[in-house]
Order: C-alpha cells, then sequence, then structure tokens
C-alpha cells in the first residue's frame, strides 16, 4: 500500500478540531484511527483526493522533493508539518521517509495545515501555473531516480522483500480512480489533478476556509 493524500477544506472551528486530535495522538498510535477524528470529517465542507501523483505535482511545482517556498510549496505539503502518523510494515514500503531531512523517525509520515488567511494565496499561485507548460518537461524515469512517487519499478520493501504490487515500468497507478495509466498519458493526467487542486483551493479561498492536509491508505480516515 502506498502512501495517497487527502485535503480536507473545512471552518476555522473544524480545522482547530483536526489539528488537535492530530496533535494529540503523537504517542498514542494514529489519530486516523480516533473517532473525534471520523467526527470531524463529517464535518468537512470539502474533501479531496490525490493518489501517489501528489508527490510528482509538488516536485513540478517547486523544483524540491519536500519543501519549497510558499505559497506552492505550500500547496501539497502545508506548513508547519504536525502530528504523526504511524504507518504499518506494508505502507512503509511504499512511503520514501528515508529522503525526508525533515524527518528523524522513518516510521511516520506529516500531516500539514494551512489557515484560512494562508489558502488565498495558494489557490492564486496555482490559478496563475499553466497546467500543459508545467508537465512539459515532465520525466518519469528522472523523477524515480529522485525518489519521488509514484515508483512504478518498486524493488523491495525495506527487508528486501519483493513486492507483491510491483507493476511494470512505464505505468502509473491512478490509485483513487482504482485505473491504469500508460505513461504517454501521464501530462494530460497530471494537468487534470492540478487543475483539480487549483479549483478545490480556489473554492476554499472564496469561502474563507482552511485546509488540513494528511496521508489516507495507510490507516483510518
Amino acid at each position: 500500500m502506498a502512501t495517497l493524500w487527502k485535503f480536507v477544506s473545512a471552518s476555522k472551528d473544524v480545522m482547530k478540531g483536526l489539528v488537535a486530535v492530530a496533535s494529540s495522538r503523537d504517542e498514542e498510535g494514529p489519530w486516523q484511527d480516533d473517532p473525534r477524528w471520523l467526527e470531524l470529517l463529517g464535518r468537512a465542507d470539502e474533501i479531496l483526493f490525490l493518489g501517489e501523483e501528489w508527490h510528482t505535482l509538488h516536485v513540478l511545482l517547486t523544483g524540491q522533493r519536500w519543501g519549497g517556498h510558499a505559497p506552492l510549496g505550500q500547496a501539497l505539503l502545508g506548513r508547519p508539518l504536525l502530528g504523526r502518523v504511524v504507518l504499518d510494515e506494508e505502507a512503509l514500503a511504499g512511503w520514501p521517509a528515508y529522503a525526508n531531512e525533515e524527518l528523524a523517525d522513518l516510521e511516520v509520515v506529516p500531516a500539514g495545515k494551512l489557515t484560512p488567511e494562508q489558502v488565498p494565496a495558494v489557490a492564486a499561485a496555482l490559478r496563475a501555473v499553466d497546467g500543459p507548460a508545467l508537465v512539459a518537461g515532465f520525466d518519469p524515469k528522472a523523477l524515480r531516480e529522485r525518489g519521488v512517487f509514484p515508483w512504478k519499478d518498486f524493488l523491495a520493501d525495506r527487508k528486501k522483500r519483493p513486492r507483491a504490487d510491483k507493476q511494470a515500468p512505464g505505468v502509473w497507478h491512478d490509485a483513487v480512480a482504482g485505473v491504469a495509466i500508460a505513461e504517454p498519458e501521464l501530462p494530460a493526467f497530471l494537468v487534470s489533478r492540478l487543475a483539480a487542486l487549483t479549483a478545490f483551493y480556489e473554492r476554499s479561498a472564496q469561502a474563507s476556509r482552511g485546509v488540513f492536509q494528511c496521508p489516507f491508505g495507510a490507516g483510518g480516515g
């Protein structure tokens, strides 16, 4: 199982609750299993899911695997990083945590948040991006070599065991839609996902909502 990404657009009150749950569960286990988390999700105004392409989009927008200058650097990895999602062995196989200099514990991945005051700048920055031009130089092989999701020629997990979900190089899997995408179709796919992300942020900005970003597919919620 690989790490996918969830974007939650919510009011200040719901955002405050999401941050509180994520921040309070560090020592207790995955906060995605907390009943309060599920209740808060039910009160969110909108939720957007991205598959493994979230990491490729982040690199294309910022030129960096992690971080990047605001506001584009916050679109997929908001700041500050908060909370910890403890991953099981299967999920760890698909997460390049070893490459993330910001994480001291390889068995956690970050969640991020943007306040309602920060969201408009992200929305405006995304709106100014020319999607087709952004992906014109897209090179899947180069990104794989940099340790960027999605890798479709996974070799093994941390214990060097073959992965059951290994796919042939040149084929990506849209984990949200559950369909395979051939490499020639990837630029159009990435443009469409960028458009969905941009529209999500624009709606959030117009409604003065915050955005909470977190992994899913590695546990509950």
